[in-house]
Parts: C-alpha cells; structure tokens; sequence
C-alpha cells in the first residue's frame, strides 16, 4: 500500500501459442481495465504466464 493506494501484481494466462505481442496487448487490455475500474490504484504489474498445449484456460 502507498498510503490509500495499492501496488497490485497480478498473474494471467495466455494461450502459449499466441505470439508475445497479442499476449502483451492482452496484459495491456488487463492493465487498463483495472486501472480504469478501480481509482484506489497506484501501480499495477501483470505477469504473462502461458498456457501449454491442451492446457484449460
């Protein structure tokens, strides 16, 4: 927490076989939302964990 605000580090998984900057757009797409959803944000780092073949999502 940096005062009322909150680093966040957050985890998501991406088909592996997307190419990295489809998954990177992903992480972007996550990045805003959340930072658009929610004001009480200072800082938000998404991690890219891919999926392996046959793998659920």
């Amino acid at each position: 927490m940096f005062g009322n605000k909150f680093y966040i580090d957050l985890e998501i998984q991406v088909d592996g076989d997307k190419p990295l900057t489809e998954s990177h757009a992903i992480a972007d797409q996550v990045h805003n939302s959340v930072e658009s959803n929610f004001t009480n944000i200072k800082h938000i780092m998404i991690h890219v964990n891919p999926t392996s073949s046959g793998e659920r999502l």
